[in-house]
């Protein structure tokens, strides 16, 4: 059930687009934001009030670019690094987030430290082989952090599966063989 407009119109670009819903995603990046850099959190509540709800909800912008604008600066303020798009064969390229993503493509957020984990930005209902290997790979970089240990079951959404370490879906089958999951 749709809050508002803006809602009602993400969620019916998400389902054309084949995506996952990235805002239960995007909410932990701004919690995790808000306990490393206050200013930059602060930025980010006005943005999503004062430019991001108001222009979904009017129609003046593609939701799932919006979202994705929004979801790089989220992800941009936390490490420093680079935005690619992850096609169903496993192949990488820049993305560029003026413009839709093609179906079936998985955006993640690459920090340019390679000791710290990517950020998923966007991820398929249904992502291949490749995309599903190349999320625990990039993201299993991550320290054990509140996302990364909580337990997971099937049925959920397919955004956060990959912030899940490797060893926490070693853990709990259900995860590893009925992937999508998040936490």
């Amino acid at each position: 059930m749709s809050e508002g407009p803006a809602d009602g119109r993400t969620e019916e670009a998400l389902l054309r687009a084949g995506l996952s819903d990235m805002r239960p995603a995007y909410r932990r990046l701004l919690v995790e934001l808000k306990s490393s850099n206050a200013e930059a959190f602060a930025e980010a509540s006005r943005r999503y009030r004062e430019e991001l709800e108001p222009a979904i909800g009017g129609g003046d912008v593609d939701p799932i670019i919006a979202w994705l604008e929004y979801g790089s600066w989220l992800a941009g303020h936390l490490a420093e690094g680079r935005v690619l798009a992850i096609d169903a064969s496993g192949r990488a390229q820049s993305f560029d987030s003026s413009t839709t993503p093609e179906p079936g493509t998985m955006i993640l957020h690459v920090p340019e430290d390679d000791r710290s984990p990517a950020i998923l930005l966007a991820v398929p209902s249904t992502p291949s082989e490749s995309q599903r290997e190349t999320a625990e790979l990039l993201t299993r970089r991550a320290p054990a952090g509140p996302c990364h240990l909580h337990r997971v079951s099937h049925g959920q959404s397919a955004f956060a599966a990959a912030l899940v370490s490797r060893d926490a879906r070693r853990d709990n089958p259900t995860v590893t063989r009925n992937w999508p999951a998040t936490c």
